[in-house]
């Protein structure tokens, strides 16, 4: 039985202000906040800088347009009622011919913007100097549990308190730095102290021939190909895909370039959080570098293109109590090496060839891409394997494994709000043997895990064929949206090919996935009744290997009805249900309140129950904040189930004020 919670929960984040550039699923949409303007139009290089060819929805001061762009680099102005001016809201800039600036952004071979520099707000100029900016924001949260089955007094935790305090120089025309430092009372402290860390930092240099991003913790990486190397993240909790760029819990740099009619691009990275997204606390630095690379060639009506990604992690290894790894115990029986320690080589490469044409009308596009994937474990070093019994090389094979990778994907993206596209990766893996080990690494929280990881010794990993297909459909009007998104995954492990039997005694099994996702949204500011959002999913899971099938079933509400032009009731509730053999558990979380906006930069919300935003990463907020308290429930509670933590998150209730405020 499950201990019922009250929580208090007082909250006072800040939020960027409102974004002018971002991607959605048909292009890349244009905003200009400017409630007093008659007319606004954009202009740029994409439409030959036009001052009446596109222009922008007015929507309670919000001006918009969504334009479904080709890859490259993009100029561009917004005309205000005649008057031409660059976008307050991004900081990237290139001189225009007249002694002024316009604004930059730059598009991807998927038709999504390239992250350069980050500025959360615009904010205005220091006195400092014209090049600087300064923005940041505060953040305070307050919480208190109430357990009526054990303790009916209430127990605040720390007080969490959050500063960040972004800086952006733009030092000539071609260099633009970025940083934001976070000063924090809850993460890595002392007694009363507070933390302070580089939460994010970029140096971007532009010349022209070339593009340079050094960065440390952002989301940067991504190469250009069909498949999207090295990037394409999904949060977890999240019901539809989230398609984010990598770069999260790492520091590196990217580059770019178009020598004698090539475009090739490129990054190198160190993963110092392999787990960033889903838990910050959770000790998991392996020390793995990342690389990734692409050189492509336009011809006609085709692009082809080189990609290549590669992925290595290199640990020491503990093997002073002994070993139950058959290769290394019969390396140890016939070589006198008196090592203890062993450097664990984990070496993951893919490299191939990809094409894409590009189909009658404008963004419409077929691609085709094949990888060859090579991955090996091995000991490549031992402390006492060299003279004088130093680090020397010793060559311990432990795992070869090969992977033939196919990728189908085409796209539909007019103009006129409708997006369609469907993708589909065929991969075979082969080449393991029956008396082969596999090393995977185990993370702990960091509280006990010392700063150490652990590598748990598996069997050698069955043949397998894997088909991933996926479908979205999307159609955006005005305020309204409509998503499809279906997915399908499957698994076949073939168990002959290593002589095992699956857990339940199968030669060869299957695990499928089949998922369906719609999301709704429509209304306008304009209305009284506001705005209202539906997410939903379906998910069919059959697992031959453990002789088990499960549905669930996944529903998320959100609503904005205005009351006032400045006050709205809004509604957040989740239900889902899981159905098994043993029956169907049924579990809701309802997040329901008030929504007070003074002026675009100040948000108040007064609201009951658990906050579905989690603001640790984004300003904005992720769709993030239930899942984290169901992964905290399980963090604290080994051995708790899926369920129990379901169970845990319907049973909590919060009150809480929440303001998102920006400086």
């Amino acid at each position: 039985m499950l201990k019922f919670k009250f929580t208090l929960l007082i909250l006072v984040l800040a939020a960027t202000s409102f974004a002018s550039v971002d991607s959605v699923p048909i292009g890349v949409r244009f905003t200009h906040e400017d409630s007093g303007a008659g007319q606004v139009f954009l202009a740029g290089a994409f439409n030959e800088w036009s001052s009446t060819a596109n222009p922008m929805t007015d929507n309670d001061g919000t001006w918009t347009i969504i334009m479904a762009l080709k890859a490259g680099e993009y100029q561009y102005k917004f005309v205000v009622d005649g008057n031409w001016m660059t976008d307050p809201g991004n900081p990237d800039s290139a001189p225009d011919s007249f002694g002024g600036t316009n604004s930059v952004i730059t598009v991807n071979a998927k038709g999504k913007l390239v992250p350069t520099v980050k500025d959360e707000t615009t904010g205005p100029n220091t006195d400092l100097s014209a090049r600087l900016k300064f923005s940041g924001r505060y953040l305070a949260r307050y919480t208190a549990f109430k357990n009526v089955d054990s303790d009916p007094r209430f127990r605040m935790t720390r007080p969490e308190q959050k500063i960040d305090m972004n800086f952006t120089t733009v030092v000539t025309d071609v260099v633009t730095a970025y940083s934001r430092i976070r000063l924090d009372n809850t993460t890595r402290i002392n007694m009363n102290s507070i933390h302070s860390e580089l939460n994010e930092a970029s140096v971007d240099v532009h010349p022209g021939p070339f593009h340079v991003n050094s960065y440390w913790d952002m989301e940067a990486l991504q190469l250009s190909d069909p498949l999207g190397l090295g990037g394409d993240i999904d949060l977890a909790g999240t019901i539809m895909d989230d398609h984010l760029l990598a770069g999260k819990g790492t520091a590196g740099i990217t580059f770019d370039s178009d020598p004698l009619g090539f475009h090739y691009d490129a990054f190198f990275a160190d993963v110092h959080d392999l787990d960033y997204y889903n838990s910050i606390e959770i000790y998991d630095n392996i020390g793995r570098d990342v690389f990734g690379s692409r050189l492509s060639r336009k011809h006609g009506k085709f692009t082809f293109g080189l990609p290549m990604y590669m992925e290595r992690d290199l640990l020491w290894v503990d093997f002073s109590q002994g070993t139950d790894i058959p290769a290394m115990e019969q390396y140890l029986a016939e070589n006198d090496d008196s090592s203890t320690w062993y450097e664990f080589d984990n070496f993951d490469m893919r490299a191939g060839l990809d094409v894409t044409y590009e189909l009658p009308g404008n963004n419409n596009s077929a691609s085709l891409e094949f990888l060859y994937n090579d991955h090996k474990q091995r000991f490549v070093v031992g402390n006492e394997s060299g003279p004088n019994n130093t680090n020397g090389p010793v060559d311990i094979e432990l795992m070869t494994r090969n992977s033939r990778i196919w990728h189908a994907e085409f796209t539909h993206a007019p103009e006129n709000g409708h997006y369609f596209s469907a993708e589909h990766t065929m991969t075979t893996e082969f080449g393991a043997e029956a008396d082969e080990s596999y090393l995977q690494n185990v993370f702990r929280h960091e509280s006990v895990a010392n700063k150490r990881t652990y590598l748990l010794v598996m069997d050698a990993q069955p043949a397998r064929n894997i088909d991933y297909s996926e479908i979205t459909w999307s159609e955006l009007e005005d305020d309204s949206e409509f998503t499809l998104w279906l997915q399908r995954y499957n698994v076949e492990q073939d168990y002959q090919s290593v002589g095992q039997l699956s857990p339940v005694g199968n030669e060869v099994d299957n695990v499928t996935a089949l998922i369906a996702s719609a999301k709704i949204v429509a209304g306008s500011k304009k209305e009284s009744f506001g705005r209202m959002e539906i997410e939903a999913a379906v998910t069919q899971l059959n697992d031959d290997s453990i002789d088990e099938s499960l549905q669930i079933f996944e529903i998320i509400g959100r609503s904005s009805r205005k009351i006032t032009r400045r006050m709205s009731f809004i509604t957040d509730v989740r239900l889902i249900e899981y159905h098994t053999g043993d029956g169907v558990d049924r579990f809701v979380s309802p997040y329901l309140g008030f929504q007070f906006v003074p002026h675009k930069k100040l948000e108040l919300v007064f609201a009951m129950g658990v906050d579905p935003m989690d603001f640790g990463i984004d300003y904005n907020g992720r769709q993030i904040g239930r899942w984290l308290n169901r992964r905290l429930y399980m963090d604290q509670n080994p051995g708790a189930s899926t369920l129990d933590a379901e169970q845990f998150l319907a049973d909590t209730r919060a009150l809480g004020i929440r303001a998102n405020f920006i400086f």
